[in-house]
């Protein structure tokens, strides 16, 4: 019995390996990368991976000038998404006061308002709200500024933080599940 339990570990072992290849995931800061533009057809859309994913920038206004930010990302196949938060913090270079900011998030498309809404995240300023509504799956998502509210010249400083997990494989589970099986048998004959 012990020898059928060894050979099922080992032969899901390399199964569960298999996707734990290392990640490189997304750190997009806008001071270095670039700014974000309000709208896009498509939006710059960003390739996740697993682990936990960042986007940084600010929002707000100055004068007449409004400046939103919506981007787009994709969640690969073999992941899911199962945490998105978002920080808000008012700026530096602020004069007014930043109250809060608002996105909505879309699934199923890199064009800005497109794909099925899937809700809004948005966050007071300073604080941190987080998105309830995950897992998703493997797709292209993006969100799309929606609003802010500020008086004066503000900005508002925002991180926006995913967290990617692998999916397990059915092959994989059920191997899995076969060595418990073999496990319970094992002691039920002992």
């Amino acid at each position: 019995m012990t020898t059928r339990f060894t050979f099922a570990l080992a032969l899901s072992y390399p199964l569960l390996a298999a996707g734990s290849a290392l990640a490189a995931p997304v750190n997009y800061d806008e001071a270095i990368d670039g700014d974000l533009p309000f709208s896009g057809s498509p939006l710059p859309t960003l390739a996740f991976d697993l682990g936990i994913n960042t986007v940084k920038g600010a929002t707000g206004i100055e004068g007449i000038d409004l400046d939103f930010d919506s981007f787009a990302f994709t969640v690969p196949v073999g992941t899911q998404l199962v945490s998105l938060s978002l920080e808000l913090t008012d700026s530096s270079r602020s004069t007014g006061n930043f109250n809060e900011a608002v996105w909505q998030f879309h699934k199923g498309s890199a064009i800005f308002r497109a794909g099925t809404d899937l809700g809004n995240v948005e966050a007071q300023s300073p604080g941190t709200s987080t998105f309830t509504a995950l897992p998703v799956g493997a797709d292209v998502y993006h969100l799309g500024a929606n609003s802010f509210s500020a008086s004066g010249s503000s900005f508002g400083d925002y991180t926006f933080t995913f967290e990617l997990t692998q999916v397990p494989e059915p092959t994989s589970l059920a191997l899995l599940g076969l060595g418990g099986l073999l496990i319970a048998r094992r002691r039920r004959l002992a």
